[in-house]
């Protein structure tokens, strides 16, 4: 009974925040089906480990955590650079809208170092704070900050270099 009634907290859970986690895993992988196995198997850890849920939020930076080691690892593993939209297979307008925003994205970003890039990402495509980026990552808020501060002034000086022309 007591399993049952974890198993079902732990399915809303998911219900919650899994919209959230795909779209964290699709914008560091770019590829729907390697983030949906991703997420798949981030699902099946949560389920197999024994832990209490003690609220919400804390869920959420666990899952958001354990989304992130796996995207990271599957980077290490894969060393796969973003597939270019015109090699890609649609299957419907939302996934090519979708694939064009990450497209759009990763080009603006991809000038920058991957940790300032990283977290220009987590605060404004996936909404986390500084302090919940501080949890997922392991690193420093005061880093965390510093990461955007300086990730965000070489976008500008870019665009504004790109405008003079």
């Amino acid at each position: 009974m007591r399993s049952n009634k974890r198993y079902k907290r732990l399915e809303a859970v998911i219900e919650q925040n899994q919209d959230y986690l795909f779209r964290f895993a699709y914008f560091r992988i770019g590829n729907r089906e390697d983030a949906e196995d991703i997420l798949q198997d981030v699902f099946l850890k949560l389920f197999e480990k024994e832990f209490i849920i003690e609220n919400d939020e804390s869920m959420r930076m666990y899952l958001y955590r354990m989304v992130y080691n796996a995207c990271n690892d599957w980077h290490r593993y894969k060393q796969q650079e973003p597939i270019p939209l015109e090699q890609v297979q649609m299957a419907d307008d939302e996934e090519l809208a979708l694939q064009e925003e990450y497209n759009r994205i990763w080009k603006m970003l991809s000038v920058l170092p991957a940790d300032q890039a990283d977290v220009i990402t987590m605060h404004l495509i996936d909404g986390l704070t500084f302090v919940e980026i501080a949890k997922v990552t392991g690193t420093p808020e005061t880093t965390i900050k510093s990461r955007f501060k300086s990730g965000i002034d070489k976008l500008r000086k870019r665009w504004e270099q790109e405008d003079k022309l």
